[in-house]
């Protein structure tokens, strides 16, 4: 009825593994299952680098005209009182106006480039000052990864994931 542990074993690939290298596997699997939970959620962020709080990520973008956007950002995941910071500076770029005054396009574009303004925390030249970009799908596909990592950290959904879950 139940197979043997050796039967279901490939005993021609363990006949071939040294003892050292069996040895090794056991104890590889033994950490495995004794890991602690710290250990645990550092390999996953040695796995996933969004998961850690800081997350550096190569960007690189063609707009319209042929014009190439590239460079290396490191987004840090906010805390509750920068977020506050972000609505601050949101409501400023707004000049004190209604959130309903301005299209939606407008107010992604404004609440991205606050937020983008403090979570960035490294970025090449010509993302400095982002109120400088002439594009909103530059400063929407940068976004994307900034709230894809910031998604990610949280252990919610991901752009990319909520589109597949549509489609």
């Amino acid at each position: 009825m139940t197979e043997s542990l050796a039967a279901r074993l490939d005993m021609s690939e363990v006949a071939q593994q040294s003892t050292e290298e069996l040895m090794r596997d056991i104890e590889d699997s033994q950490k495995k299952v004794s890991a602690t939970p710290e250990e645990q959620e550092a390999k996953k962020e040695d796995e996933d680098p969004r998961l850690k709080k800081q997350y550096t990520f190569p960007f690189d973008w063609t707009d319209g005209r042929g014009h190439k956007w590239q460079g290396d950002f490191k987004n840090q995941i906010l805390t509750i009182g920068e977020r506050q910071l972000v609505a601050i500076m949101d409501a400023t770029l707004r000049n004190g106006l209604p959130f309903e005054a301005f299209g939606p396009l407008d107010r992604t574009v404004s609440r991205a480039v606050a937020h983008m303004t403090y979570s960035l925390k490294s970025k090449p030249s010509w993302a400095k000052d982002l109120r400088t970009v002439t594009d909103e799908e530059l400063i929407l596909a940068l976004y994307e990864e900034v709230a894809s990592h910031e998604a990610r950290f949280h252990g919610r959904q991901t752009p990319e994931e909520m589109r597949e879950t549509e489609s």
